[in-house]
């Protein structure tokens, strides 16, 4: 089974290779970037050879720690899990759990962070060459810190998904605010407010002391004990380590069969939803432009991967200025407001792809393109431009400058309307695909490679193209000229309105062009 699936994941991947040039761009990319990577930090391994041991042991738990935490925690909350052989899949087959755990952790390695992970784990050997039995130690807790760290990615992601369902959306988008703040905030929060500079050598030495004994760092710390002269302790944490493999295994084993004999429902499990009133969409005017508008506003609310973009979008922008806020910085306060327009607005640059094959519906019934483009910007500007007034206003007030609201206003409705025009062209030039709906808001799906990155990076040039001159009398209002605020505010929001205009009507154009095109762009690898 090993065998069987390792060599279906090569299969599958070099077919889409083949077939999807941005899928081989994206892959030469991320191999350059962490392969190089990994490189550096191995020949940083390599130099802490000749470092006192105590230090080298203290570098090598603290890192290797990091490192299975970042497995676990950024494929959910960033960058997502390559499903290419995902588990649900095999619900329909008569295969067992246990049989599938050995072959899709061995194919959960096979990609570049697992090779980047597995070169840095061998570089440990020279950091411990100095002892011959430490340095053989460290051969053996390479593969098991390697096996570890794809079973911990494995399991969160597997929660993840279980997770996800219909009825539970709102409680795991919540866990995942927390998540992220405990990830995030917290350790920005240390650093502004003291406690980060209060630490001395002894105190991160005891804190290494304690994550060496945790699932974190056992297989990190075991060689550096048998280096030490402590060879019961490092082969007792080595035996450890492999019990926390063990566990992983079996939890994994778990959530797999729990997979596979009761797949995610994608729907209300073929139940008619009754009827509700709302009291916003029950209020929205007729006509083909204010129904997508609805559409819209249903899946801002519902879909947990509109959630996950809303949170990530506030807390993107609240973690950073928080942390510079406690370092004494007030005034940055101020461009609250202007970042998380900025965000929101690059969230419905691939609203296309998230409708995925639901975007058909709009083709079939005629649906102008102009139309499309405005109800998508109408669902998004109803309830951001809000948010968007409320949070420069607040930026302000907190950074002690309450004469700079009205131009914290304007930078921020200025960069959400320029930036929703320019998301509403790009999404139509370059859509991509993404995970369906129903599945983890989480995963990532590899059509969209490159591609994602190019559409990403145009609609953020253009944003911040069309929101300068909100920003640029924003800076100037706040260092030289304070009475250029109130202009500020009529010039940011005259020159988002231009941009949101211009971008609806070449978007609309665009939609009407390429329609075809852009349903099988957003269908492609799902």
């Amino acid at each position: 089974m090993v065998a069987l699936l390792t060599g279906l994941k090569l299969r599958l991947l070099r077919n889409r290779l083949r077939s999807e040039t941005w899928v081989l761009v994206g892959l030469v990319v991320a191999a350059v970037m962490g392969l190089g990577a990994a490189g550096l930090a191995s020949v940083g391994a390599v130099l802490l050879s000749v470092a006192p041991e105590g230090v080298a042991a203290t570098v090598v738990v603290f890192a290797g720690s990091v490192v299975v935490v970042g497995w676990a925690v950024v494929p959910v909350l960033a960058f997502g899990v390559d499903e290419t052989l995902d588990p649900a899949r095999f619900a329909t087959l008569p295969v067992r759990a246990r049989d599938l755990v050995p072959g899709l952790t061995v194919a959960g390695a096979l990609g570049v962070p697992g090779i980047a992970t597995a070169l840095v784990a061998l570089s440990l050997v020279g950091t411990w060459s100095g002892s011959l039995p430490a340095a053989a130690l460290a051969v053996l807790c390479a593969p098991v810190g390697l096996v570890t760290c794809v079973l911990a990615s494995r399991t969160t992601t597997t929660l993840a998904a279980r997770a996800f369902t219909r009825r539970g959306r709102e409680v795991s988008a919540l866990l995942g605010v927390v998540l992220f703040i405990a990830v995030t905030l917290t350790p920005s929060l240390l650093a502004g407010s003291g406690v980060g500079r209060s630490l001395d050598p002894e105190r991160v030495r005891a804190v290494a002391h304690v994550l060496a004994w945790t699932p974190l760092g056992l297989v990190w710390a075991a060689p550096a004990d048998v280096a030490a002269g402590l060879v019961g302790r490092g082969l007792l944490r080595f035996g450890l380590s492999l019990v926390v493999v063990a566990a992983l295994g079996l939890v994994w084993e778990r959530l797999l069969a729990g997979s596979l004999e009761r797949p995610p429902a994608t729907s209300a499990g073929g139940r008619v939803p009754s009827r509700r009133r709302h009291a916003v969409l029950d209020r929205l005017p007729d006509g083909v432009a204010w129904a997508v508008a609805a559409r819209s506003l249903r899946y801002w609310r519902r879909d947990p991967r509109y959630v996950v973009i809303v949170v990530t979008s506030v807390l993107a922008a609240a973690v950073p200025l928080t942390a510079i806020g406690l370092g004494g910085a007030r005034s940055a306060l101020v461009a609250t407001g202007p970042y998380v327009a900025f965000l929101l607005a690059l969230s419905t640059s691939n609203s296309v792809g998230y409708d995925g094959s639901a975007f058909a519906a709009h083709l079939l019934s005629g649906v102008p393109g102009r139309a499309d483009r405005i109800g998508r910007a109408i669902g998004l500007l109803l309830w951001a431009l809000p948010l968007v007034v409320v949070l420069s206003a607040a930026g302000a007030v907190l950074a002690g400058r309450p004469g700079l609201v009205p131009a914290c206003i304007g930078a921020g409705a200025g960069m959400l309307l320029g930036g929703t025009g320019a998301s509403a062209l790009m999404g139509a030039w370059l859509p991509y695909p993404v995970v369906e709906a129903g599945g983890n808001p989480f995963q990532t799906n590899a059509g969209g490679g490159v591609q994602a990155i190019l559409a990403q990076f145009s609609t953020m040039l253009a944003a911040v193209t069309v929101g300068l001159p909100g920003l640029g009398g924003l800076v100037l209002s706040s260092a030289w000229l304070p009475w250029l605020a109130w202009p500020t505010l009529l010039l940011g929001v005259g020159a988002g309105a231009v941009g949101l205009w211009a971008g609806l009507e070449i978007g609309g154009r665009a939609v009407d062009d390429r329609g075809p095109e852009i349903l099988a762009a957003v269908r492609r690898g799902t």
